[in-house]
């Protein structure tokens, strides 16, 4: 009886010390964002833009979720493409000021800050045209740049 324990034992110890090498020495399949970046160089309220997370390591399966300043994107998450190895979204931010957008794979995160301002409000005019039944033009007025350019008094 005493026998068959003590074998009953070592082959627990033997297939523990296996199942730890095998773990231990197989490839890392962990998720990796590498990168995260939008496309435009001037962001503005209202304006769509491409959030693009590059992906490193074995993960194209893996969702990718993006956020804005901590708020789910709401098409959000996306599975990555695996030929290019990148995640995309689209983004349209509807305030001005800081917004940190974040990528995150499993437990790997990436972000990068975005300034974003709003609309500028252009004004402009415009005149001509004639025809035998009159001309007509048209004008408007406003301001752009706290009134440094045109339409301030």
């Amino acid at each position: 009886m005493r026998t068959r324990a003590l074998r009953a034992g070592t082959g627990l110890t033997s297939f523990a010390a296996i199942a730890a090498t095998v773990v231990l020495a197989a490839p890392s399949a962990q998720a990796s964002v590498s990168s995260v970046s939008v496309s435009g160089v001037l962001h503005t309220v209202g304006t769509t833009y491409t959030i693009t997370a590059k992906i490193g390591g074995v993960s194209g399966l893996l969702p990718v979720a993006f956020s804005d300043n901590g708020n789910k994107l709401e098409t959000s998450p996306v599975l990555p493409n695996p030929l290019t190895g990148t995640a995309k979204i689209e983004w349209t931010p509807s305030s001005a000021g800081q917004h940190v957008i974040t990528a995150t794979q499993g437990f790997s995160t990436k972000s990068v800050a975005i300034d974003v301002r709003e609309k500028s409000p252009i004004t402009g005019s415009a005149s001509g045209g004639s025809s035998n039944l009159g001309s007509g033009s048209a004008s408007g007025s406003g301001e752009f740049l706290g009134g440094v350019i045109a339409g301030s008094s």
